[in-house]
């Protein structure tokens, strides 16, 4: 049988050299060799969240290391006004991941039950991450791409590629990070092609 028929829905992820992508959940609906997640026909359960490990100079010879967790929802409709996406700082929202963590691993959770619990716990739906670069006086910007792809060799619908990408800027340049509330129907952050 062919891999992409039995593919109804998929949510492939790229990343540029200074991201490491690490923990994807729920890891049933992950394919490691494709870094994808992947789902049947049932958009009830259309989410899924992955770790990013950012790794980039610090401008005065060390690493500046941090992560990162991206969350996408809605990602079954092939609709970008139903569909969610959002990258925050992990160490910003610890206790809330903490608090959440035991819901979130229970079964039959929905997306729309997923948004509402980050919602309630104050985790942003945000378009990235900036990090300081020290006294450099720059700042390194993670942020992620939406591109809408359709291909019969890849699944059965249409289906969006998410890249995760890093730029330095000097800190008064920088592009803002764009924040919005978690709720179905309502347009995506993000950049999209």
């Amino acid at each position: 049988m062919v891999l992409s028929k039995t593919r109804a829905f998929i949510i492939p992820l790229e990343a540029s050299e200074c991201i490491d992508l690490y923990d994807p959940w729920l890891l049933h609906r992950f394919d490691h060799e494709d870094m994808a997640f992947l789902g049947p026909s049932n958009s009830r359960r259309d989410f899924g969240t992955i770790s990013l490990a950012v790794s980039v100079p610090d401008g005065i010879g060390r690493q500046t290391t941090t992560n990162c967790h991206f969350y996408a929802f809605g990602w079954y409709s092939g609709r970008l006004d139903l569909a969610h996406f959002s990258l925050v700082e992990a160490s910003m929202y610890t206790p809330q991941y903490t608090a959440i963590q035991p819901w979130v691993e229970g079964w039959d959770r929905s997306s729309m039950e997923f948004m509402q619990k980050l919602n309630d716990q104050g985790v942003p739906k945000q378009s990235g991450v900036l990090i300081r670069l020290g006294k450099t006086g720059n700042t390194f910007l993670v942020t992620f791409t939406v591109e809408r792809l359709s291909s019969k060799d890849v699944c059965t619908h249409v289906y969006w590629k998410v890249i995760f990408s890093c730029a330095v800027y000097p800190t008064s340049e920088c592009p803002k990070i764009q924040q919005g509330q978690w709720q179905m129907g309502t347009v995506h952050l993000g950049r999209t092609t």
